[in-house]
């Protein structure tokens, strides 16, 4: 699965936690109202079992959703801010960036990326044997390179001359982005908000 895609489905695992709740909920509701209606004298399943599947799977629904949805919107740096001396170049020029926010311990990496992101059709079967497809936007990183700032927080970042240059398009897009991070001792930090640079041909 890919990041933007599992970003997609993380509402719909959330919909079916609900739906589960609900559905189980209203079992142990249901045979808890038999119950003390005519006693526990006809048997039957305990509502307590279906409370306890009514939760777990409920949260079993939602923890699955808060990964995929955190790995496609991954918590980023608020206190680090990069700035670029332009925002449009052409390939196999040089960009100069600058990594505000970082303290004076903390070493920076910025990372130069290039983004794809492509329509694509996901099929779903469903219970009754019908067949649906629906629209998802699958993304995945085409090129990148991280490259250490210097401790003034300043860095050269060379584009590539043989690859994509920045395309919006109705099936497929790519976009530049530069974002940092900060690495304390061996351990690196969230990425910072990325700043778009446009690449021409």
């Amino acid at each position: 699965m890919n990041v933007r895609a599992g970003g997609c489905i993380a509402p719909f695992l959330a919909i079916a936690a609900v739906f589960f709740l609900v559905l189980f909920g209203g079992f142990a509701l249901l045979f808890g109202a038999i119950t003390s209606d005519v006693g526990d004298d006809l048997g039957g399943p305990d509502p307590a079992w279906f409370w306890l599947a009514a939760v777990g799977g409920a949260a079993v629904f939602l923890g699955v959703a808060l990964v995929v949805w955190r790995k496609a919107n991954p918590r980023r740096d608020e206190a680090l801010e990069v700035r670029l001396d332009r925002h449009r170049a052409r390939r196999g020029e040089e960009l100069r960036a600058t990594v505000a926010g970082a303290s004076a311990r903390a070493g920076i990496e910025v990372t130069l990326a290039c983004h794809v992101h492509w329509d694509r059709r996901q099929r779903s079967h469903g219970s009754d044997g019908h067949h649906s497809s629906s629209r998802v936007v699958a993304e995945a990183i085409a090129w990148e390179e991280t490259t250490q700032a210097s401790p003034s927080g300043e860095v050269r970042l060379h584009l590539p001359a043989d690859q994509p240059y920045s395309h919006e398009g109705t099936v497929i897009s790519f976009a530049w982005l530069v974002s940092a991070r900060t690495v304390v001792d061996e351990k690196r930090g969230r990425p910072s908000m990325p700043a778009a640079v446009w690449v021409d041909a």
